[in-house]
């Protein structure tokens, strides 16, 4: 649900087992929480102010088909960022991403948010995310 709310921009809310747990219940899922938001922040003009605009503006496979899980959001500059989650608890996905006209893609992700260059397959490890920005 932490990566939905990284697609969709929704506010993270913790809710271990149905309001009768406590959050150090789950100590993985709110450190991992803590990162996509350290994210959102850290690329705050892309994934949280920037406009929305669902899949539209690129495209996303995995072996051969359309993967369901990705939005895309853009800058004020124009600028675009696809944000491809990966539902698997066991296994590592690997996206051909296609952003029409782009030149120059960078690689972020929860567990490193620094922009590091990129250019081939995406791979995104089971229950994580990734996002690439258009620079």
């Amino acid at each position: 649900m932490i990566n939905r709310a990284l697609l969709y921009r929704y506010v993270i809310s913790y809710e271990p087992y149905n309001f009768k747990g406590r959050l150090d219940d789950f100590p993985l899922t709110i450190e991992y929480g803590k990162k996509v938001d350290a994210l959102r922040r850290t690329h705050r003009a892309y994934l949280w102010a920037g406009d929305f605009s669902d899949t539209i503006g690129a495209s996303v496979n995995v072996n051969g088909k359309p993967h369901s899980q990705y939005t895309v959001s853009a800058n004020n500059a124009g600028k675009r960022a696809v944000t491809v989650a990966n539902p698997s608890d066991r296994e590592e996905i690997v996206c051909k991403v296609e952003i029409p006209h782009a030149q120059q893609l960078s690689l972020v992700t929860p567990e490193a948010p620094d922009p590091k260059p990129f250019s081939g397959d995406l791979r995104v490890p089971a229950e994580s995310a990734a996002v690439l920005l258009e620079l």
